[in-house]
């Protein structure tokens, strides 16, 4: 039944009790030089919990069916100068912890938002001071069409700044909470 250029149909067919998982694609006058990536992972690419004092640098995160980077917990680590991409949660969510940078990262076509910021204390308005600045986000929210923001900003004293948002369906900052710098 494949008749159009790009329709595609994949075969979770079991033969003996295991899945075939077979991709059928019709390219109406072939690939060329393209190239098709497609990913199985069902994880976090990077899941850190309870880290501290770790740099990601000049790193490039992409390809998951989840978050590319979740980090929970963690405080003082960064994420720099990389490319997030090509996934279908947020690019990097962090949750908790206190002053985790994300600076200078081009994060683009995500089916999620961006980055999320969730951390501090709302009893004691204590700040987590995570920092989003310097970046260029594109292309999010690809599949999650609405509340996935290049930025999403929870709890208290988030700070974001410098950043270039662009080309997507919905909104590029949401917040909620006390005490943030926009």
């Amino acid at each position: 039944e494949l008749d159009k250029n790009g329709e595609y149909y994949i075969d979770r067919t079991e033969v003996g009790g295991q899945k075939t998982d077979k991709l059928y694609l019709y390219v109406e006058h072939g690939l060329g030089d393209e190239r098709i990536e497609l990913t199985v992972l069902e994880s976090e690419l990077l899941n850190m919990n309870g880290s501290d004092y770790v740099i990601f640098n000049g790193i490039d995160f992409s390809k998951s069916q989840n978050d590319l980077i979740k980090m929970t917990n963690c405080n003082n680590s960064k994420i720099v100068n990389g490319e997030i991409s090509s996934n279908s949660g947020w690019g990097i969510n962090i949750q908790g912890g206190s002053i985790n940078v994300v600076d200078s990262c081009y994060i683009h076509d995500t089916g999620g938002g961006g980055v999320r910021l969730d951390g501090g204390n709302f009893t004691t308005l204590a700040p987590s001071r995570h920092v989003v600045q310097n970046c260029e986000f594109e292309e999010y929210s690809r599949i999650k069409r609405t509340y996935r923001p290049a930025v999403d900003i929870n709890g208290v004293g988030q700070i974001v700044r410098r950043n270039y948002i662009h080309d997507a369906p919905h909104s590029g900052i949401l917040f909620t909470g006390n005490d943030h710098l926009i």
